[in-house]
């Protein structure tokens, strides 16, 4: 993918001024409690604001995995996400995982996907492994608290990504599940008003 390309750097406008106010989330709200890479994620994004980074977001997410979104609150995901995809957009190389990151964050494929790779290594199952409904329940709260130009603002850099790197995302079932998710709640969200 050409790196800051004209419609790149588009999106990165349209992605800083979608998320422009949303809230820091504080300090004692960033990682998922009860889990160790949450206490993580909380100690290295404590106090820092991403619009800081926005312009070079490898400065501060460089070795940082694509999994830290997986261990941040709601709020936290909210307010953190425009710097992930930012990265991705603007320095792709440096990036490694993160749009894999983004994507799951929205899909709900994973699991099975994940459930077929352990049938066929033998490998232990999950004892509960969550619905289907849990699945999308839980996509629909990590969506909740976005505002329709957030959503539009995601499909746009979903699009952007199955389109620029095609040959990485020859089987779509991820990214269409993501964009899905996100085009479901960017309706339902419309319907409300």
């Amino acid at each position: 993918m050409p790196e800051n390309n004209d419609e790149a750097l588009k999106l990165k406008a349209e992605i800083e001024e979608a998320f422009a106010d949303v809230p820091y989330p504080g300090d004692d709200n960033i990682g998922k409690a009860g889990y160790f890479e949450g206490v993580e994620v909380a100690e290295h994004f404590k106090g820092i604001k991403w619009q800081d980074y926005k312009d070079n977001p490898s400065q501060f997410l460089t070795m940082r995995l694509n999994g830290d979104l997986s261990f941040m609150t709601h709020e936290a995901f909210r307010y953190y996400l425009p710097l992930y995809m930012i990265q991705a957009l603007i320095d792709r190389k440096n990036a490694d995982c993160l749009p894999d990151g983004i994507i799951t964050s929205f899909e709900t494929t994973g699991i099975e996907i994940y459930d077929e790779l352990v049938n066929r290594l033998g490998l232990l199952r999950m004892k509960n492994p969550p619905s289907e409904a849990q699945k999308r329940d839980y996509v629909a709260r990590r969506l909740a608290p976005m505002t329709v130009r957030q959503l539009e603002v995601i499909l746009a850099y979903l699009e952007f990504i199955k389109k620029t790197e095609e040959e990485k995302y020859s089987d779509f079932r991820y990214i269409d599940s993501a964009k899905d998710s996100v085009y479901r709640a960017l309706k339902n969200r419309r319907a409300a008003g």
